[in-house]
């Protein structure tokens, strides 16, 4: 699963960055599909991206 252009810009790349203390380039990657989120990590940061999008989006 990716997250639309729109839905992206919502997300800050950095704060997920720091959270799952990798890079925010990586969590950009995992939140548009340039990489699958098929490890735990990636799972986790997906999972706190579209948590981030229900509350912004109401």
């Amino acid at each position: 699963m990716k997250l639309t252009d729109e839905q992206a810009k919502k997300i800050k790349f950095s704060v997920l960055a720091k959270k799952h203390a990798v890079s925010p380039a990586y969590v950009m990657y995992v939140i548009t599909g340039k990489r699958e989120a098929n490890s735990d990590k990636a799972k986790a940061i997906m999972n706190d991206a579209q948590r981030i999008l229900e509350i912004v989006e109401g």
